[in-house]
């Protein structure tokens, strides 16, 4: 079955089907060939469904969304390009630091930690 499901998942992508009717189709072949009662299908669905991470990505698009139509993320490249834009390899530290800068407008504190740059 996991055979038949794969290929039908490939098949589907194949024929530009999109990416949720792909993955649907075969997990619902799986979920018919198992023999699951809809209850127990229902539950694990909700259980996969209620943790805090899987709220936080749409809300994560959404603050990207908004610092990109407001402009901050353009300011925040500017901001790290004055800053280090002048040191050899400027870019490169430039993307660290701006990378740095959303991360802690965003609230991701291990996205703060600076790696260890050589200078």
């Amino acid at each position: 079955m996991v055979l038949i499901c794969c290929i039908l998942f490939f098949l589907l992508l194949f024929c530009s089907v999109p990416i949720f009717i792909a993955l649907g189709v075969p997990c619902a072949m799986w979920f018919v060939d198992s023999g699951t009662s809809f209850v127990t299908f229902a539950q694990k669905f909700f259980n996969s469904c209620d943790s805090f991470a899987m709220l936080a990505i749409p809300f994560f698009m959404l603050a990207g969304n908004i610092m990109e139509k407001t402009d901050i993320t353009q300011s925040l490249l500017d901001l790290a390009n004055a800053a280090v834009g002048w040191i050899r390899g400027g870019i490169a530290h430039t993307v660290e630091l701006a990378g740095i800068l959303l991360a802690g407008l965003s609230g991701s504190s291990n996205a703060d930690t600076p790696p260890l740059w050589r200078c």
